[in-house]
């Protein structure tokens, strides 16, 4: 059989394509992934009000988050699904299917106990002891758990480094009083035996009055700085404890017409330090577990 020649002609030109114009391709400048909102499911650990922002950690490890509780706040129990803001599903594909717990069950709402419950925890327990002996360095804890600064601020610092600060001035204090303070009184001051009444006084030496003054002044002022730098202290961390669980003033309603006033806050702190900073210790903590 013979085959015409146009036939074989067209192979060539059936077999050929050209390059299709970019001008009909659609490209982005700048392409975007495409991601999906992971979903978390949160279990109440007690009443939550609308609006709550609660620490979680799934499986009780790994990175935690601050989740919002959602309209109509959460009962006791109760679960709720939250989104994790900046993650895609991807990120995060485990934890959808994971539920998330509380890292420390913090009552809201009320005081986990009561001013003078020192002994719930036991007469051994290092919160028990630093609120009695070291009632400053107990708050400095509390207020790195709060993520606050030295002044009683949120803190963009992680951890802050409110603890170490404040354990400084404390040292650098206690140094002062007990070891500077003996020195310079021997080295400024005599003792004199009193005869009615017979007791022994410290008088500025001969030469030495000016000095001796100026170191009477400054100790004086020291004491009284550091005592009311740490009724400050106290005074600011439990009023942001107070805000942050929703805890009602008990014995200043009459003065204070909002949640936020400090007025209960710097009399139980100046009246009853230890008391104040072992509550806040023993309320932001879990006793029953390793506190994370």
């Amino acid at each position: 059989m013979k085959m015409s020649n146009h036939y074989v002609s067209d192979v060539p030109t059936r077999g050929h394509y050209e390059q299709l114009d970019h001008s009909l391709l659609f490209t982005p400048e700048n392409p975007q992934p495409v991601t999906a909102t992971a979903l978390m499911s949160v279990v109440a650990s007690a009443t939550l009000p609308e609006g709550y922002f609660i620490d979680v950690q799934v499986d009780g490890q790994g990175q935690a988050f601050s989740v919002k509780v959602p309209s109509g706040g959460a009962e006791d129990g109760q679960s709720f699904q939250v989104a994790i803001e900046g993650r895609s599903s991807e990120d995060v594909v485990h934890k959808a299917v994971s539920v998330a717990q509380p890292r420390v069950s913090v009552p809201v709402g009320a005081w986990r106990d009561g001013m003078c419950d020192c002994f719930l925890v036991g007469c051994c327990h290092p919160a028990f002891w630093n609120a009695w002996c070291f009632p400053a360095i107990l708050v400095a804890q509390v207020m790195t758990r709060m993520k606050l600064d030295v002044l009683g601020r949120p803190s963009r610092q992680r951890p802050p480094s409110t603890f170490r600060v404040v354990l400084g001035i404390v040292v650098t204090f206690m140094f002062l009083v007990i070891v500077v303070k003996p020195i310079l009184f021997d080295l400024t001051h005599t003792k004199v035996l009193m005869i009615d009444p017979e007791i022994t006084v410290m008088v500025p030496k001969a030469g030495m009055e000016g000095w001796a003054n100026f170191f009477d002044i400054f100790f004086i002022l020291l004491q009284i700085s550091f005592s009311w730098f740490i009724v400050y202290l106290a005074t600011v961390t439990r009023a942001y404890v107070r805000n942050k669980y929703a805890i009602p003033n008990a014995c200043c309603n009459i003065i204070c017409t909002r949640n936020g006033c400090g007025v209960e806050d710097c009399c139980v702190s100046y009246w009853c330090m230890c008391c104040t900073a072992g509550q806040l210790a023993r309320h932001t903590m879990n006793n029953t577990h390793l506190d994370r």
